[in-house]
């Protein structure tokens, strides 16, 4: 059983391994449990020189909070948190307490009991809400972000949580075919910026050119059922400037455009 050190109320603080330090007290050192003073487990698993250090368990009134590895007191390593459904959080690579290396953020069990439908027709049986590198807790490299439904929403690149970088982006399956791409290009602060390409819901080129702000601004080709119509200047997602109109592959008209 080891040592047993009890509060003043008579309940037990901890049970287990103790050595004593240089003044002469005991300290944590080994396996052992501590309790807060109404009886719940707070911290179950190895401990060196009074700090968490290596596999143990966190628990917050009573319930499962972090279950994994811990080096001078902090989460380091592999671990998994938790909901309060009892449902797995985050899985994956800690470092100094936070997220950071591979890992996978969930959506709460109880969060997709509406969706549960689309979810067994498309038979998507894990809950991801993210997939991939996080860095001080926060998406940070390549990953994989997914719609309740279970079908990707995005992949490409991340930077503190928003998209930057080049994107491949996807229509939920409520809207179209899964995998079907809504737009493939660059991003900034999750918003379309940059050159890329965006789709209908048939997988049809509908726009390739630059965008600013999620809005299609600069030099770009717009296309109606596959065929040109239009190649020229845009301003805030309308024609806007110089450029040429097309029918059945011909201009038909060259000059300015206004809204």
């Amino acid at each position: 059983m080891g040592t047993v050190i009890y509060y003043e109320n008579g309940n037990k603080m901890y049970e287990g391994s103790v050595k004593k330090n240089s003044f002469g007290h005991d300290i944590y050192d080994g396996f052992g449990t501590v309790y807060d003073r109404e009886g719940n487990i707070m911290y179950s698993g190895n401990w060196h020189e009074h700090a968490k250090h290596g596999d143990g368990e966190m628990y917050v009134n009573g319930r499962l909070q972090f279950k994994g590895t811990f080096k001078k007191g902090k989460k380091e390593g592999f671990g998994r948190t938790y909901f309060d459904d009892g449902s797995v959080q985050y899985e994956g690579q800690f470092m100094n307490d936070q997220y950071s290396g591979e890992g996978t953020l969930y959506y709460p069990a109880t969060f997709l009991a509406e969706f549960t439908e689309v979810r067994n027709k498309h038979q998507y049986d894990e809950r991801p809400f993210f997939r991939g590198i996080f860095l001080q807790g926060m998406k940070k490299g390549q990953g994989e972000q997914f719609y309740p439904s279970g079908a990707c929403q995005h992949k490409g690149e991340f930077l503190w949580n928003e998209l930057s970088g080049f994107v491949t982006s996807y229509y939920d399956v409520d809207v179209a075919a899964p995998d079907t791409i809504q737009y493939e290009g660059y991003c900034f602060d999750s918003k379309r910026h940059g050159k890329g390409k965006l789709y209908n819901e048939a997988g049809e080129l509908i726009y390739d050119g630059a965008f600013r702000d999620d809005a299609m601004t600069g030099i770009g080709e717009q296309y109606e059922n596959g065929v040109l119509v239009y190649k020229g200047e845009f301003v805030d997602g309308v024609r806007h400037g110089r450029g040429e109109a097309y029918r059945d592959d011909k201009v038909i008209y060259s000059g300015e455009f206004a809204n």
